[in-house]
């Protein structure tokens, strides 16, 4: 069973469209980007924040069940040993993280490096809009999170949504 939200919905929005407006104050470390990074990336060295726009929003409860919402961290180059980093969709509160979480990204290296090779992550999370009550918004703020001190040397080219049948 999955956690309900800690702090009620209302709140949340508010706190979300307070980001939104820029009028709320930004956690030390946070960064707040758009959902592409650029041709050099955006380096994973503290937690980020980004505005992810979604194509189909209002969906009916029949397009739900044909096609998963997808979130898509693409472009991931680890340049270190081991790597771990968590998702989080519309998170306010870092420490009520729970029904916010989306998933978590966790590299181990095996073998020789291919320099060249980058990773996507896909999380889907039709069931985590729905329990945040934003599977209508037509944006989600998704938070990447580095659990590890190698994540300074991990670079991600982007965040986008997808739908898959």
């Amino acid at each position: 069973m999955r956690p309900k939200p800690y702090i009620p919905s209302k709140m949340d929005k508010q706190a979300l469209k307070l980001r939104e407006n820029k009028t709320i104050l930004q956690r030390p470390r946070e960064r707040i980007l758009s959902a592409e990074f650029g041709s050099s990336g955006q380096n994973l060295d503290s937690s980020i924040t980004v505005k992810v726009h979604r194509l189909k929003y209002n969906r009916r409860k029949q397009e739900k069940e044909e096609e998963e919402e997808v979130l898509v961290v693409h472009g991931i180059d680890v340049q270190s040993e081991y790597v771990k980093f968590d998702v989080y969709i519309n998170l306010v509160d870092e420490s009520t993280s729970f029904s916010e979480f989306a998933g978590t990204f966790v590299h181990i290296p095996h073998g020789k490096r291919d320099a060249n090779r980058k990773i996507n992550l896909k999380l889907g999370i039709s069931e985590v809009l729905e329990d945040l009550e934003a599977d209508s918004d037509e944006s989600i703020w998704v938070t990447l999170i580095p659990r590890t001190k190698s994540c300074t040397y991990t670079i991600i080219d982007g965040l986008q949504i997808e739908y898959m049948r």
